[in-house]
């Protein structure tokens, strides 16, 4: 495990969006603003899960020359 997994899943960590919303709907008791809050929720969810995602796949070790067996 280096630094980098490390971030990537704390990138991960943003998905969590159950408790966000209903924060939004106790603050924002308008209609209009509770689809801007939805719209911000969900759109920094899945930049987060994206991102987490892009920085994970990019950290996964790669497999040395000589760990693949000969056939």
């Amino acid at each position: 495990m280096t630094w980098r997994h490390i971030y990537g899943v704390a990138c991960l960590t943003g998905v969590g969006f159950t408790m966000s919303l209903f924060i939004g709907s106790l603050a924002f008791g308008n209609d209009d603003t509770m689809n801007a809050v939805r719209l911000g929720v969900v759109a920094g969810s899945v930049l987060s899960g994206l991102l987490g995602f892009a920085v994970l796949r990019t950290a996964a070790p790669r497999p040395a020359a000589s760990a693949v067996p000969a056939v």
